[in-house]
């Protein structure tokens, strides 16, 4: 059932500084609050035969969204999206996900290509989508469920798809992998959104 358009265009709003108020806490040291923008880009963006997303509600399913992201090469062996780059210290040899705002391959989408379109390509040969990722953290990983059995592509990047090799004195070679790259590119999903003028047009209209 459709609801009032100008109850509609509040919610909106809401979601949007809801999102808005999870990257300051993101960027304040509270990198799990990016958990919460999976359940707000879910309510913006996804449909079901039960749920109407608060676009389609506002007769606007194609507005369009801003993308960061260089999507994976078909035939490509494994690839990482540009939704978040490692920031790799080299007298530490600390490595760290960080979100990157604009990108070489910023431009604007219809919202339904930004919101199915692939931002990781595994090595198992799967893609993940945005859809893929937001659905994932917020009905199995804690936005508004918690699941006792996660997808394994999304486990796979919380343990880390990069491996990063150190030379530590006295030890010699140390791999490992860098995990939890999902909260910044949740980060960068939020900054996407909220990087969108027609979106927030629409809920200022």
């Amino acid at each position: 059932m459709a609801i009032d358009p100008e109850r509609a265009k509040q919610k909106l709003r809401e979601q949007l500084d809801f999102i808005q108020t999870a990257c300051q806490a993101f960027d304040g040291g509270k990198q799990s609050h990016t958990i919460n923008i999976a359940t707000y880009a879910r309510i913006i963006f996804h449909e079901t035969r039960t749920s109407v997303p608060l676009l389609k509600h506002l007769n606007a399913p194609q507005t369009d969204v801003l993308t960061t992201v260089e999507a994976p090469v078909p035939g490509a062996i494994f690839s990482s999206s540009g939704l978040s780059w490692m920031k790799f210290s080299l007298p530490t040899g600390t490595a760290v996900y960080t979100s990157i705002g604009q990108t070489p391959w910023s431009c604007f989408v219809p919202a339904q290509i930004w919101w199915n379109q692939s931002i990781y390509l595994l090595d198992s040969g799967s893609s993940v989508t945005r859809k893929d990722l937001v659905l994932m953290a917020a009905n199995k990983d804690g936005g508004a469920h918690v699941d006792a059995d996660l997808d394994p592509k999304y486990e796979a990047i919380m343990r880390g798809l990069v491996m990063v090799t150190t030379f530590v004195p006295g030890k010699g070679l140390h791999s490992r992998r860098v995990g939890d790259s999902h909260l910044t590119d949740l980060r960068q999903i939020g900054y996407e959104l909220l990087s969108s003028p027609a979106l927030r047009a629409l809920a200022a209209s």
